[in-house]
This record gives C-alpha cells, sequence and structure tokens, in this order.
C-alpha cells in the first residue's frame, strides 16, 4: 500500500524580515512573491514581470484614451488602494514618488479584490497589476501608464544552500512552466 504524498500550501502575510526568516531557517522552502531579498543564503528566481495599469471606470473622460501620462491627471482625481502596509502599494509610491506625482487616496482597503469593485461603481481609479485585469469586464479601462516602467516582478525565493527537494524542483518547473504560459 502507498503512502499518499503530503504536500502543504500555505498563504501567509509576512513581512520582508519573516520571510527572510522563514526562507533562512527552513520554514518554507518556497515562497512566491514579489519581495525580491538581498542576502547571501537567499536566491530569487524571478518568473514573470507585469505592468502596472491605472484603471478607470468606463465614464471617466481617461477611458477615452489607451494610455495615461500620471502628472497630466487632475490632482483631486480620487484614487483607491490597498493601506500603505501592503508591498503592492509600497511598491507603487515608490514609483510615484520617482514620476512627482502624489496621488489622493480617497479609499485604502485592506482586501484586494473590494478595489475593483469600488472602481466599477465610479468611486475612484486604481493602480492594477496585469494579472488582476479583467480584459472582459466592459464597467472598466486598463490605462498603459507612460511615465516611467510601471512594473513588478513575481518571483520564487528560495534557501541556496539547502538541498531542495524533488518536490520543490517540480514546483519551481510547473511554476515557471506557468508564467512562461502567460
Amino acid at each position: 500500500m502507498s503512502v499518499p504524498l503530503l504536500l502543504k500550501f500555505q498563504q501567509v502575510p509576512l513581512s520582508q524580515e519573516n520571510l527572510h526568516q522563514f526562507i533562512e531557517n527552513g520554514k518554507y522552502d518556497l515562497c512566491i512573491t514579489t519581495e525580491r531579498i538581498e542576502h547571501n543564503n537567499i536566491e530569487w528566481l524571478p518568473l514573470y514581470t507585469e505592468d502596472i495599469y491605472l484603471t478607470v471606470p468606463k465614464y471617466f473622460s481617461e477611458a477615452k484614451k489607451d494610455s495615461v501620462n500620471l502628472t497630466e491627471l487632475d490632482e483631486n482625481i480620487p484614487f483607491i488602494g490597498l493601506t500603505n502596509q501592503y508591498s503592492f502599494r509600497q511598491l507603487t509610491d515608490n514609483i510615484l514618488q520617482a514620476t512627482g506625482f502624489s496621488p489622493y487616496y480617497q479609499v485604502e482597503v485592506e482586501e484586494a479584490t473590494a478595489i475593483l469593485q469600488l472602481v466599477k461603481k465610479g468611486h475612484g481609479v486604481a493602480f492594477t497589476p496585469e494579472t488582476s485585469m479583467n480584459i472582459y469586464d466592459h464597467q472598466v479601462k486598463h490605462l498603459k501608464i507612460e511615465n516611467k516602467d510601471f512594473t513588478r516582478t513575481i518571483g520564487l525565493l528560495k534557501h541556496k544552500y539547502m538541498y531542495p527537494t524533488k518536490i520543490s524542483q517540480a514546483f519551481i518547473k510547473k511554476s515557471q512552466a506557468y508564467f512562461d504560459n502567460l
């Protein structure tokens, strides 16, 4: 009788410090993240670099365009986003700082799925990563951002010197194949 193979996936919100400790101490074999950690014992395996778009309700005047220059936006346009504890918000804030644009966040939420719902209802605009876009949603429009390279990279973190298990090696290959086909 064969013993079933047990594999555990766990989604956990980790700070960069905790993520570093969990990889370094071997608590997790791999972590899918957009947080690249520079450390002698941790290896970053980039999987996919995606564009970040400005998502607007279909009836906003900006929706008539295919792209947007952030510095030309009305400074009072309401933004909807995650609170600043989230890495996606920190990433977009850092990119925006380099462009000289400061969005007015009228709504900040803890749940990413709420953002597009609020945009659909016309409460404001939001930054949306490519993998979160629904191209079949006709209530919003995703605009390419002209100002800067608005991208983020999804990757895997793993310990450089721990012996990789067959399961973790297979997961890496499967992840690379999945993102190569996007």
